[in-house]
């Protein structure tokens, strides 16, 4: 009975106070150290063991460093090597300023981005990777924005490919400075705006399906889909609908009527009327191989064959 008191009692001395009257209370006896890890409060306890474990593991995950920049929060950050690049001519929409970064392009916590041109890289080629080993394993989103400025670019995009692939990031081709500068803004604006936003819009509504399936028709607009649903009543009755039929519709002229009827009745494999030649075909090698057994020295084989002239 006192052992389980004075372990109760550490272990609220342990509740209320800090780590230093953690390790004077564990130091003190044994027994009250196994009575406190049996109790509830061995999660909290075990907390410094997580910790612990957790340091030694960070270096194998990606890292992002903390930047205390006045205008991290609302402008890219751009490394003192780019100063002069073209591109910022073409950073209107975000604010930039030039802070000490390890990428070129720091457009957020988690995305940073390297800028490469094609030209450059064929008269530098180990400059990239040493760029990518400077970067080390940080930052979630890793970006190799990529400026297309030769005529043939076969094998220095496929080289920049591999590049970007072997270094776990993504690449970004632009064909001029404006264009690269877009990219640049678009990734800076949307760093705090959720995927939803950029993903298609699809309406629950059915007409609204109905719409998004007959506009993809040439000259099928709004108002045609419109007159079809209300002639027609269903999708069904649309497709299964004759030439005459569709004529009715006012505003559907002989093109439009001509479209939709080939696309709801033409064949999706345009070829197939071929298929059955291609069978007929497999049935001849067997007529050869029975007028070759003519010419053999053996009797049967010619014996068989007197059937097949006297027809």
């Amino acid at each position: 009975s006192s052992s389980s008191s004075s372990s109760a009692a550490a272990s609220v001395s342990i509740l209320g106070s800090s780590a230093p009257s953690f390790s004077a209370s564990s130091s003190s006896s044994s027994s009250s150290s196994i009575s406190v890890n049996r109790s509830s409060s061995s999660l909290s306890l075990d907390k410094p063991l997580l910790s612990s474990q957790s340091s030694s593991a960070a270096p194998t995950q990606r890292s992002t460093p903390v930047f205390t920049h006045p205008r991290a929060a609302n402008a890219i950050l751009v490394n003192q090597r780019q100063r002069g690049n073209p591109v910022l001519k073409h950073i209107r929409n975000v604010l930039y300023d030039f802070a000490d970064v390890v990428p070129d392009y720091l457009l957020g916590g988690h995305t940073a981005a390297l800028f490469l041109s094609l030209r450059f890289h064929l008269l530098h080629p180990e400059y990239i990777h040493r760029r990518f080993k400077e970067m080390q394993r940080q930052y979630k989103i890793r970006i190799l924005l990529c400026l297309v400025d030769l005529e043939d670019t076969f094998k220095p995009l496929q080289d920049v490919t591999k590049i970007a692939y072997l270094n776990d990031s993504t690449l970004i081709l632009a064909w001029s400075y404006e264009e690269a500068g877009r990219y640049l803004e678009t990734f800076k604006a949307y760093e705090n705006k959720p995927a939803d936003l950029i993903q298609e819009r699809v309406e629950s509504d059915i007409m609204a399906k109905l719409t998004d399936s007959l506009t993809v028709i040439r000259s099928v607009n709004k108002t045609d889909v419109i007159t079809l649903a209300s002639t027609f009543g269903s999708f069904k009755s649309i497709v299964e609908a004759s030439v005459e039929d569709l004529c009715l519709c006012p505003g559907l002229g002989q093109k439009k009527v001509q479209r939709l009827h080939q696309c709801f009745n033409d064949p999706f494999l345009p070829h197939s009327s071929a298929l059955p030649t291609k069978t007929t075909t497999t049935a001849e090698p067997p007529t050869k191989k029975a007028k070759t057994g003519k010419n053999t020295s053996n009797g049967s084989t010619s014996a068989a064959a007197k059937p097949s002239t006297i027809r």
